[in-house]
């Protein structure tokens, strides 16, 4: 069976035989046993088309493949852009810990989301943008050239469902090269309490049954702040919230015992397999109403600033609403949405919070 997934990706130059191979032609040959082995147990049609690009993206390793995506909710085909892999980045390059975010229109964060999490021990991003408009690329080109960004163009209108399938694309990509894989969105800075690195931290996660490790949120209003200057930073500046802890989790998870992601805030592991705290309790569902966070937290400063807020947030927002509603999509934020921005942004700035400063560089 090793030597199956050697030859495998071992096929790169060999263009014919690499679009010829699928999951069916991947597992014809073995039994349940080796199948439950290898992480590809009872894939649905839809998780076997995302393994297949998988296959082709780890054989043909000069380019990334995406779904091609013709409304919110149907990929009808999938297409092989021009955008290369960096320069002498080696195809077997593994990680400790890697990380993935979908992001839209979001330049001025970006330097400072891959910095950080860098400082706490992140060592590679699968960066997915999502019909972007502004000049972000230029924020990031050095990360790209130095192999530490792969940057994927993900056209998914429907920005919810882009979300949970780039991370779902990403658990493929990560199989077999990173052994723990954050769940992130750029506004979402994940931190260890006490240890330097996140690594430290996850070491004692390591059983085989865990297949993800569950972190809840503190939420973060504007602090009043306009926005970001040159050179000025979120973790910096952003200092008011809500003061509790929330309900609400986000996943660090073993890439290899993750079936697919249709939740931002929670996955579906492959049997046996499943998410505890950082208390090593089990953790079911998209909450954890315990809302630890002595050891592990991240800060969500979903709102940045108040120009953030109200020029793209509260459009996607807006545009959220009218969506499930069936109306026409806006494109600036409707005064009633902007009053009820206003109320969440007072509600999230009642408390200051200073705990992530530590790692301010």
């Amino acid at each position: 069976m090793r030597y199956l997934i050697f030859l495998i990706l071992s096929l790169s130059s060999l263009s014919v035989e690499v679009q010829s191979l699928t999951y069916e032609s991947l597992t014809n040959e073995m039994d349940e046993q080796e199948i439950i082995e290898t992480g590809l147990y009872k894939l649905s049609e839809d998780e076997q088309k995302n393994l297949d690009a998988w296959i082709r993206y780890q054989c043909g390793s000069h380019f990334l493949t995406l779904p091609k995506v013709t409304n919110g909710t149907d990929q009808t085909s999938y297409l092989t852009t021009t955008k290369q892999l960096p320069n002498g980045l080696p195809s077997n390059d593994k990680w400790t810990l890697a990380l993935v975010a979908v992001f839209q229109n979001e330049a001025p964060y970006l330097r400072e989301f891959i910095e950080f999490h860098k400082r706490v021990g992140v060592e590679h991003f699968f960066l997915y943008d999502n019909l972007s408009t502004d000049n972000f690329y230029s924020e990031i080109e050095d990360f790209i050239d130095n192999g530490e960004v792969e940057l994927i163009e993900w056209p998914v209108i429907n920005f919810v469902k882009g979300q949970c399938s780039c991370y779902t694309d990403a658990v493929y990509r990560c199989k077999g090269k990173a052994d723990w894989l954050i769940f992130a969105d750029t506004d979402l800075f994940f931190f260890p309490v006490n240890e330097d690195r996140l690594q430290d931290l996850l070491q004692q996660y390591n059983h085989p049954k865990i297949g993800g490790v569950t972190v809840n949120l503190l939420f973060f209003g504007t602090s009043g702040v306009e926005k970001l200057n040159k050179g000025e930073r979120v973790t910096q500046l952003l200092t008011k919230c809500s003061g509790t802890i929330d309900k609400h989790v986000r996943c660090i998870v073993r890439p290899e015992r993750v079936e697919t992601v249709n939740n931002p805030h929670f996955v579906k592991y492959y049997p046996q397999c499943f998410a505890v705290d950082e208390n090593l309790q089990r953790n079911e569902g998209p909450f954890n109403e315990r809302r630890p966070c002595k050891k592990i937290r991240a800060n969500h400063y979903a709102l940045r600033t108040l120009d953030f807020l109200k020029r793209e947030y509260g459009v996607r927002h807006a545009r959220f609403c009218a969506e499930k509603a069936g109306k026409p999509l806006p494109i600036e934020t409707p005064p009633e949405i902007w009053d009820k921005l206003m109320q969440l942004d007072a509600s999230l700035s009642t408390s200051e919070d200073y705990l992530i400063q530590k790692f301010i560089f």
